[in-house]
């Protein structure tokens, strides 16, 4: 079949890729496409690149300038769910970049436990020899890198942006 001999398809396809978001069936509801999903994951890959060699501070305020921005963009869509676990991968893509820039297991267990880990603790998951985005999720980097800390470093919750545009 031809796109251009169905003009209604054509249009629809035109207004899923262009607007990026997609009815579901039955529901009439607007939701996230996957594929606007997969993009907005591939910038936030470009920007938090453990080896650009940008300051922290730097980092986060590029990365709330795009997701504040995304997250306003998809107001209307219904994304809580998609949201609270894009904002979960976000912190463990911060926590992997935060701990590469300490990059020594001597550094990194410092930073731990001026972070409140104790001291074997840190110094397991300073020492554990996995990867940075294995180390990323060890209870340790977990609990001296809160939902509180990247808060204090001014890191904008997508969940918490959403909920605010929807009253």
């Amino acid at each position: 079949m031809d796109v251009e001999r169905q003009p209604g398809r054509f249009y629809q396809r035109l207004l899923f890729e262009e607007t990026a978001e997609s009815l579901r069936h039955g529901e009439g509801t607007l939701v996230i496409a996957p594929q606007s999903i997969q993009r907005a994951k591939e910038r936030i890959r470009q920007i938090t690149r453990r080896n650009r060699g940008v300051s922290f501070e730097r980092v986060i305020g590029e990365l709330n300038s795009f997701t504040t921005g995304w997250v306003t963009y998809f107001r209307h869509a219904r994304a809580k769910g998609i949201l609270s676990e894009l904002d979960g991968w976000l912190r463990r893509k911060l926590r992997c970049v935060r701990l590469k820039q300490r990059k020594r297991a001597a550094s990194i267990a410092t930073f731990l436990q001026r972070l409140g880990v104790p001291k074997n603790q840190s110094w397991t998951t300073a020492a554990c020899g996995k990867g940075w985005w294995r180390m990323a999720q060890t209870p340790a980097a977990s609990q001296a890198m809160s939902n509180r800390w990247f808060q204090e470093c001014g890191l904008a919750n997508l969940l918490d942006r959403y909920l605010k545009l929807q009253h």
